[in-house]
C-alpha cells in the first residue's frame, strides 16, 4: 500500500509541477492600465494631427486665401440702404490667421472656412472675443463678403492684390492743384482762328498723407485734352508739369484732364476742367462792386472808443468783358485801410472777400481801398471809399 501510495504521490506531484510550469505568469492590473493609456494618448495625437492637417488643408484650399483690397461697401438697415467708397485691405492667410488694414492700422483675426461659402471670423481684444459669420463669393480676382452685425447688413466688394501697405505706412489723404501759380482746378483755353481752344502753362500738384505731411513717390498722371503726362512727387510731395497745347477741338466748350494718383495699391482721381475762353482780345471792360450785398462803393466805418473807425463785412465784385459777359480768371486785389487781399474771379466772373478790421486811424475822416484788376496782361483800377460814420 505504501509502495502504491508512494508511486501515486510521485505521479501526482509530477503532474502538478508540469501544469504549474506551463501556466503563463499573471500580469498586474497596473500594467494593463498603463498600456491602455499609451494607446489612448497615441490615438489622440494622431487625431489631433489629422484634424490640424485637415484644417490647414481646408483653409489652404479656400478661395479666400490671399490679400483683398476692399473698394466699395454697402449698408442696409430698417432706415434704408447706403453705398460708399472704401479703402481697406483684408488678408486671409492659409494658416487660419488674418488681418484688416485700414488707415494705417491693423486689426488681427482668426478664420475658418465652414464650407458652402461661409466664413467664421474671430476678433480678440484682450480677454474679449467676437465671432461673426460672413458669406463670401469669389469670381476670378473679385470677392464679395456679406455679413449681419447688430441689425445692419454689410456687403463689401474688393479685388485681389499682390501686396498690402505696412502698418503705419503713409496713405494719400488730399492734394492741392495749382494752375500757373494759382490754386485752381480750372483752365481757360484761348480760342484760335481755326476754332480750337489752346492753353499752355504750368500745373503744380502737391500731395499730402494721412498725417497731413507731404507724401513723396506718389505717381501722378495727367490724361486728357490732348496731353498725357506722368511723374513722381518729390521729397516735398510736389510735382510740376510744364504742359503744351492743352486742346479743346472746334465746337467743344468744355472738357476735363483726368488726374490720377497712384501710391502702392491705392488709387485716387480728380479732374481739371478745361473751358473755352474768348480770344486774346478779351479784356476787362466793366465791373460791379457790392458792399454787404448792396451795390455801392462806399464803406461806413464805425468810430471806436480809441478814436479809430472800424468796419467788417463782405465785398463782392463781378467783372465783365467788352460784350457784357462775366470773365473768369481775373485777379482782383484789394489794398489799403488795413486790407491786403487777392482773389480770382470764378466762372460767374465773381470774386468775394470777407473783410475784418477795415480801419481809419484816429483823426482820419476818409480813405480808400484800391481795387486792381489784372487779366491777359492788362491792369485796371478802381477805389472803394471808406468814410467815418457819424
Amino acid at each position: 500500500m505504501s509502495g502504491e501510495n508512494g508511486e501515486m504521490e510521485n505521479s501526482g506531484n509530477g503532474e502538478m509541477e508540469e501544469r504549474s510550469q506551463s501556466k503563463p505568469p499573471a500580469r498586474s492590473k497596473d500594467a494593463k492600465s498603463h498600456k491602455l493609456l499609451i494607446v489612448i494618448i497615441a490615438l489622440v495625437v494622431v487625431l489631433a494631427a489629422v484634424g490640424a492637417a485637415m484644417f490647414f488643408l481646408m483653409n489652404q484650399q479656400s478661395s479666400v486665401v490671399g490679400a483683398w483690397h476692399i473698394t466699395k461697401s454697402e449698408t442696409s438697415d430698417s432706415n434704408g440702404s447706403e453705398s460708399s467708397d472704401a479703402d481697406e485691405y483684408m488678408v486671409f492667410n492659409s494658416d487660419g490667421t488674418g488681418y484688416i488694414y485700414e488707415s494705417g492700422t491693423k486689426v488681427n483675426f482668426t478664420w475658418k472656412d465652414l464650407g458652402n461659402g461661409v466664413l467664421e471670423l474671430t476678433f480678440k481684444d484682450g480677454d474679449m472675443s467676437t465671432t461673426i459669420r460672413a458669406k463670401y463669393s469669389v469670381q476670378g480676382d473679385s470677392i464679395t463678403l456679406s455679413m449681419h452685425i447688430n441689425g445692419v447688413d454689410y456687403t463689401l466688394y474688393g479685388n485681389k492684390v499682390n501686396s498690402v501697405p505696412s502698418e503705419g505706412e503713409g496713405r494719400i489723404s488730399n492734394w492741392v492743384i495749382m494752375v500757373n501759380g494759382e490754386r485752381s482746378k480750372t483752365i481757360r483755353a484761348e480760342t484760335k482762328p481755326d476754332g480750337r481752344a489752346l492753353w499752355s502753362g504750368e500745373i503744380e500738384i502737391k500731395v499730402y498723407g494721412q498725417d497731413n505731411n507731404p507724401l513723396p513717390n506718389v505717381k501722378v498722371i495727367l490724361d486728357g485734352c490732348g496731353i498725357v503726362e506722368a511723374g513722381l512727387t518729390n521729397i516735398d510731395g510736389v510735382i510740376v508739369f510744364q504742359v503744351q497745347d492743352v486742346t479743346l477741338p472746334s465746337g467743344v466748350q468744355e472738357d476735363e484732364i483726368l488726374v490720377t494718383f497712384q501710391y502702392g495699391n491705392q488709387k485716387k482721381t480728380d479732374a481739371i476742367t478745361v473751358i473755352r475762353g474768348g480770344d486774346s482780345t478779351e479784356s476787362v471792360n466793366s465791373w460791379e462792386i457790392y458792399i454787404d450785398e448792396n451795390k455801392t462803393k462806399v464803406i461806413k466805418a464805425e468810430t471806436q472808443s480809441d478814436g479809430s473807425a472800424v468796419w467788417s463785412g463782405s465785398v463782392k465784385i463781378i467783372v465783365y468783358d467788352q460784350n457784357g459777359n462775366p470773365i473768369e480768371g481775373v485777379q482782383v486785389t484789394l489794398s489799403g485801410c488795413g486790407v491786403d487781399k487777392a482773389a480770382i474771379t470764378n466762372s460767374s466772373g465773381m470774386a468775394v472777400f470777407y473783410l475784418s478790421g477795415v480801419t481809419l486811424p484816429s483823426g482820419v475822416q476818409q480813405d480808400y481801398i484800391r481795387v486792381t484788376f489784372e487779366y491777359n496782361g492788362q491792369e485796371k483800377t478802381d477805389t472803394i471809399t471808406v468814410i467815418r460814420s457819424s
